[in-house]
């Protein structure tokens, strides 16, 4: 599950640079704890570095290990969540 937390745009020394930071979050969920993290583990080896078309870079910010369910629910997956920050041209 991708969710963007939030944007803000670039500004270089003249003026906005026209690129926008976003942080985004990808959560890994999975049957298991290993399952869970593996699949983060390969999700982090994909974006880590990558820059394509309108995006610029993308960093890898942190990783987490949560519960998948909110309080008071019950739920048998595993979730690891990684933080992300992508650099990229703004929306049209």
């Amino acid at each position: 599950m991708l969710n963007r937390i939030d944007e803000q745009p670039n500004y270089h020394m003249q003026d906005a640079s026209g690129f926008v930071s976003s942080r985004v979050q990808i959560d890994c969920y999975a049957a298991t704890y290993t399952a869970a993290t593996a699949a983060a583990r390969a999700v982090k080896a994909i974006v880590s570095g990558y820059k394509g078309g309108q995006i610029q870079g993308v960093f890898i910010e942190s990783e987490r290990n949560l519960p998948a369910a909110d309080a008071g629910e019950v739920s048998t997956l595993f979730r690891t969540s990684i933080d992300i920050t992508v650099l990229h041209g703004e929306d049209p």
